[in-house]
């Protein structure tokens, strides 16, 4: 009693069997009709598919783009997709961004280079619209002290007041012998009058200090602000400036003009002051245009690979080197033809189906595989005279192949249905390969096999294939023992896996996509471990000042939520008492310097150093002053002996000296009474360039809330979404898009993998009338997708936007394999009978082609891509384990329970 028995408690009996018999047969004689007449007509089908593929190649070169935005692989028509649209509108500046982070330790260096970098960027508004280092809005430093607490204005002020009554000395004689009058009148004052000031110490620093660069020959102007503080700010070691790219979407790279011309404004030397400062360029365009490159790289080198390897087991696998000709054709023509098919299905290439070009190369052999070798097996035996041997190959498979074909394309078309866009794009390019591999089989290979000669090697008569002569190396008893023990071991590990199903996850963050080594990806990682604000925060639109004054109160409540930034964030607190400091201060100082009525002259200059040096001698003696202000006064003293014992004959020496001391000190005054006359800050005078981030034209406001704390996890960045727009539902950025795309994906994975299992137990029911026959072909897979779920947990491999493909893809491809076995063995009437026939060989050939292929792509530097690769192979790996050594051992006992 074979396998192709029935009986009625497993799906049906004759009547089953004959509907199913008669259409096989049908099928078989078509097959077999399109192979003769493809091998008939030889020329002509070669003729039409060289003509078809290159017009393919054309249409592909001049109208197949690839689109880099990973936002529009998630149908637009979703909620949070619409909501983000809504503020990309809005501020456009916000979508496909750049992020330079300059850093040092030098804060004026800091600064100078972001300068120096923002005006580059500004140079070039072919390239880059928006340019903004909120750090360096000239707002801070019109408005400075008004940025101090109000207890550092407090001090600030005191200061000054007690500085004022030296300013205006100076201002009424800005040289030298005004400035020895000054220490002068110091010294007739009590020393207690300087007890609470640090104002003279930092005079007499930066005084020495321009004493050293004019003895250098490199004169210096000293810096008057460290008189008492009154630069007001403190420096940042760190800004940002954020660059919206103008991106090119009509080209292959978008961003690869505005990405090269950034990379040369950052490497140019004059855009960087001193040595220690750093820039780094990331954000959403810099990570998209080099993943971009990561990704086309990896392609083709995956794909050269992938052909190499495929074509290396082929030529291994095969009994003739010249039936690689065959398969090699079938792979260029048909990849020809799946790029053209690719151009007028979807038009554009996006991350994830770049790779159809591997998918294709690692399946699209499969088929010509099964039909060769089950033609070399024909060829042996008699009659054998062409094409009858065709013929009887391609009756044999082609119901098999029609099959397989039908799975895959379901397997592939799973995710249409779907929102995941990007994925589905994959599928109807793939699904187009695999019709394109399946019709290539029976009309180009049959054609090319027409023009090849004759080998005396396929026809020779064979008592045993390469597969039955190592089966036969065992016992058969022994070989069905172990066969049984790893069925078993199979089965348990199998039963054990199932504890990890619950812990499978999909990693929704597209940044783990990309490679970790590109340079923007690295600095990314700086900025999200150093200011995640910039990358994690979301954004909630309001009509204007008043609803976003109360959406921030409603945000700020949330523990969820650390800091929630409006435009009114960069007004100051307090103005009106800051204010009123400023107002008393300003009726202590001088309004201007005096212009100098006439030059002193070399002598007078000589004659006040001199008597300068005996007062800072004496109070460099006094202690009643304090100890940092006699050390200070000790080292201006020094500085001064030194200056007149090498330049003191020196008059443009000497002349310079008073000109470093004195040229800035009308920039202070002024510099003053504007600070002292400061008016309050609102949002209508506030910079412009700052203010157009938070209010849009049209008068809405931004409203950004920043997470408490940086979002390291799936779960904690989905809190904090979910808990953002449940006060602002509207709110979009980062957070939401992350999540939000995952829900999708995740749901995609489950929605694609259920409808890719009904369509296969559809399929394989309908076309055996065997419910044995589908719980069969359906075992091994199972098996194998239980495994895998296995492997995701206990070596860290999560779903993801790229690999999401692998279940589906498995039900797909597994199936495959197992439909031609079970046909075989209907056809042999024996499980084990399979075992000598070219079946398993071929099962195996194209299992190795598949994870050769495949397996190229774990080895490109994008992580996506690299993930797709490796749960691929191994997916594939363990279907070859289940197909060949566990389906056999479930058929051998299917048929003793049948028989029992």
């Amino acid at each position: 009693m074979g396998l192709a028995e029935r009986d009625p408690d497993t799906g049906g009996g004759e009547g089953a069997e004959a509907p199913a018999a008669a259409a096989h047969d049908r099928a078989a004689v078509i097959h077999a009709g399109v192979a003769v007449l493809s091998w008939l007509h030889r020329r002509w089908v070669l003729f039409v598919y060289g003509l078809l593929a290159g017009l393919s190649l054309l249409a592909a070169a001049l109208w197949l783009k690839v689109d880099t935005d990973p936002s529009r692989m998630i149908s637009p028509d979703l909620s949070f997709r619409r909501d983000y649209q809504r503020l990309i509108a809005a501020f456009p500046q916000l979508d496909n961004a750049m992020i330079l982070l300059v850093e040092g330790q030098d804060p004026k260096a800091v600064r100078t280079t972001a300068e120096a970098l923002t005006e580059s960027f500004k140079a070039r508004p072919d390239l880059f619209s928006h340019v903004l280092a909120p750090a360096l809005s000239p707002m801070f430093s019109d408005y400075g002290p008004l940025y101090l607490s109000l207890p550092a204005l407090e001090r600030l002020t005191a200061q000054l007041a007690q500085a004022a009554p030296m300013l205006r000395l100076l201002a009424e004689r800005p040289d030298m012998e005004g400035m020895t009058r000054l220490l002068g009148g110091m010294l007739r004052q009590k020393p207690s009058a300087l007890a609470g000031s640090d104002g003279l110490r930092r005079l007499f620093t930066a005084m020495s200090e321009a004493v050293r660069t004019v003895q250098e020959g490199r004169a210096r102007p000293m810096d008057w602000t460290a008189l008492g503080g009154i630069e007001g700010r403190e420096e940042p070691r760190r800004i940002f400036i954020l660059v919206k790219p103008r991106l090119d979407f009509s080209r292959l790279d978008p961003a690869a003009e505005a990405m090269a011309e950034a990379r040369r404004i950052i490497a140019d030397p004059e855009a960087r002051d001193g040595r220690g400062v750093r820039v780094w360029l990331t954000g959403e365009a810099a990570m998209n245009a080099e993943e971009f490159s990561t990704i086309t790289r990896g392609a083709i080198i995956a794909g050269v690979l992938s052909f190499l390897i495929v074509s290396g087991v082929v030529l291994l696998g095969l009994p003739s080197r010249r039936l690689l000709i065959a398969v090699i054709t079938l792979i260029i023509i048909g990849f020809a033809l799946n790029a053209g098919f690719a151009t007028l299905s979807v038009g554009s290439l996006n991350m994830i189906s770049v790779a159809f070009a591997v998918l294709f190369i690692g399946l699209g052999v499969d088929y010509a595989v099964h039909f060769l070798l089950r033609w070399a097996e024909e060829a042996r035996m008699p009659p054998n005279d062409e094409p009858r041997p065709l013929a009887r190959a391609a009756a044999a498979t082609g119901p098999a192949l029609a099959m397989s074909a039908l799975t895959t394309v379901l397997a592939f078309l799973a995710f249409w249905p779907t929102d995941f866009v990007g994925m589905t794009q994959l599928g109807i390019i793939a699904a187009g390969g695999i019709v394109i591999a399946y019709v290539g089989t029976l009309t180009l290979v049959a054609a090319v096999l027409g023009l090849l000669p004759r080998s005396s090697r396929l026809v020779a008569p064979r008592k045993e294939g390469r597969i039955s002569r190592w089966r036969h190396l065992l016992p058969a008893k022994a070989a069905w023992r172990i066969r049984q023990a790893v069925t078993l071991l199979v089965l348990l590990l199998a039963a054990g896996s199932i504890v990890f199903l619950p812990k499978v996850r999909f990693d929704g963050d597209p940044v783990n996509l990309k490679d970790p080594a590109a340079p923007s990806v690295r600095a990314y990682a700086v900025l999200l471990q150093e200011e995640p604000r910039l990358v994690q925060a979301v954004s909630a639109l309001a009509s204007g000042r008043e609803e976003a004054e109360k959406l921030a109160r409603l945000l700020k409540d949330l523990p969820e939520v650390g800091e929630v930034i409006t435009a009114l964030s960069f007004l100051p607190e307090r103005q009106t008492d800051k204010l009123a400091l400023l107002r008393a201060l300003a009726r202590q100082l001088p309004d201007s310097v005096r212009p100098r009525q006439e030059d002193i002259g070399h002598k007078r200059r000589i004659a006040a150093l001199r008597q300068m040096i005996g007062l800072l001698a004496r109070m460099e003696r006094l202690e009643a002053y304090a100890p940092d202000l006699r050390k200070a006064a000790g080292a201006l003293r020094q500085r001064l002996e030194a200056f007149l014992q090498r330049k003191g004959k020196d008059k443009k020496a000497v002349a310079a000296l008073e000109a470093a001391w004195f040229v800035r000190l009308p920039e202070l005054i002024n510099g003053l009474q504007r600070l002292v006359r400061t008016g309050p800050l609102t949002v209508e005078n506030m910079d412009p360039a700052l203010k157009r981030w938070y209010i849009a034209e049209d008068g809405r406001w931004r409203v950004e809330a920043a997470p408490a704390r940086r979002l390291s996890t799936d779960a904690e960045m989905r809190a904090f979404a979910l808990a953002v727009r449940r006060v602002a539902p509207q709110a979009a950025g980062a957070p939401v898009e992350i999540t939000g795309a995952a829900s999708v994906v995740s749901r995609a994975m489950i929605a694609a993998m259920l409808l890719a299992l009904g369509g296969v137990i559809v399929v394989v029911g309908i076309m055996t009338r065997s419910a044995l026959a589908v719980v069969l072909a359906l075992a091994p897979i199972l098996l194998a997708a239980i495994l895998l779920l296995a492997y995701t947990v206990i070596f860290d491999a999560p779903f993801n936007f790229a690999n999401v493909i692998v279940l589906p893809l498995l039900l797909g491809l597994g199936v495959d394999s197992s439909i031609h076995y079970l046909h075989r063995a209907r056809e042999a009437a024996s499980g084990s009978a399979v075992l000598d026939t070219s079946t398993p060989r071929a099962i195996i050939i194209s299992a190795l082609t598949t994870m050769g292929s495949f397996g190229t792509l774990w080895l490109t530097p994008h992580r996506g891509l690299s993930s797709m690769g490796e749960l691929l192979t191994v997916a594939i790996a363990l279907m070859l384990l289940c197909t060949l050594v566990v389906m056999p051992q479930l058929i051998d006992w299917a048929v003793r329970w049948k028989k029992a």
